[in-house]
């Protein structure tokens, strides 16, 4: 089972491949690493959750497919709501992924925000201060001598991944099969200066339907979209990077000063601030070593063939 990852190569955390890794298992429920290392040589992962959880991929992307309703492909732009007993299968169009994933105790979840029922939509967008907030729960795990930091700080984040979202963004299915084309060519093109018209040739549809249908589905531009994917990367970048200038260059910003501004807006914080704090945050991990309980993924995704291992954390989160 490979230890090293591309996906990971940057990131200040090491977790193994095709393994889920508990980093947190108590009051608040489980929070979890899966890595996966997107091998399509063999079927895709199919089961059924046995409890509510929340996931959120923090590199590389996938693709949750249920048996009702169309597929979701989910990055780091996006938060994914897995509702109980939900049958699904997963798929990785563009390779490996590592996401977060969030089995809260069912009382714990009501209390914060009330039976969620069918209110919350499969899919949401993943907000700058969700990603940053998520980042830094991952850091607490890794340095906190107990848990209590850790719960105060995922209360917050739960409340704020669970606001009602503004307003309804489904499409018909043919159009959600478009606005997946064009987000799997803006995950591997992540580093590139794409023009519309070069996205459109790729997914098939013209610049102008394009354009609207993205905006229509994700409440936010091309641009803007594929702009916070880059962020995204760079919140895990900066902590091994000496140069913050080459480092916007790398991921296609202009100057060090686009990128600053963009950083701010999307984080609240500046770039040469979160590398401090991550770069303390990772001295103090490496001389602690992470907090993770890991057992392997079942055998479709490449892992071992132990099933029950994953179905354990939905079963604690109705508990």
């Amino acid at each position: 089972m490979a230890s090293s990852s591309s996906v990971l190569s940057h990131a200040p955390l090491t977790v193994p491949a095709d393994c889920v890794s508990t980093l947190y298992a108590g009051h608040l429920g489980r929070f979890q690493l899966v890595h996966c290392s997107g091998r399509e040589d063999v079927p895709r992962i199919a089961g059924s959750t046995r409890g509510y959880h929340i996931l959120i991929p923090l590199a590389g992307a996938f693709v949750w497919h249920r048996d009702v309703g169309t597929p979701v492909f989910a990055n780091s732009n996006t938060v994914v709501h897995v509702g109980s007993n939900d049958c699904y299968t997963v798929s990785h169009p563009v390779g490996e992924e590592l996401s977060a994933a969030f089995w809260p105790r069912r009382a714990i979840l009501d209390e914060l925000v009330g039976e969620i029922g069918d209110r919350m939509p499969v899919r949401a967008p993943c907000t700058g201060s969700i990603h940053l907030q998520l980042r830094r729960l991952i850091s607490i795990l890794q340095t906190a001598a107990n848990d209590l930091e850790f719960e105060e700080n995922a209360i917050t984040w739960l409340k704020k991944i669970h606001r009602p979202i503004g307003h309804d963004r489904t499409v018909s299915a043919k159009s959600s099969q478009a606005v997946t084309r064009a987000k799997e060519y803006l995950h591997t093109h992540l580093e590139e200066r794409l023009s519309l018209s070069q996205i459109a040739d790729a997914v098939g549809v013209s610049p102008v339907y394009l354009t609207q249908l993205f905006t229509a589905s994700e409440g936010v531009p091309l641009y803007r979209y594929h702009l916070d994917l880059r962020l995204n990367v760079a919140l895990d970048r900066l902590a091994r990077s000496d140069d913050i200038t080459m480092l916007a260059l790398d991921l296609g910003f202009s100057s060090h000063s686009h990128f600053s501004t963009e950083f701010r807006r999307r984080f609240g914080i500046a770039p040469a601030g979160h590398r401090g704090g991550m770069r303390d945050a990772l001295a103090v991990a490496t001389r602690s070593g992470p907090r993770i309980d890991a057992v392997p993924l079942c055998t479709a995704r490449g892992g071992g063939p132990d099933l029950l291992a994953g179905w354990r954390f939905g079963q604690s989160a109705e508990n």
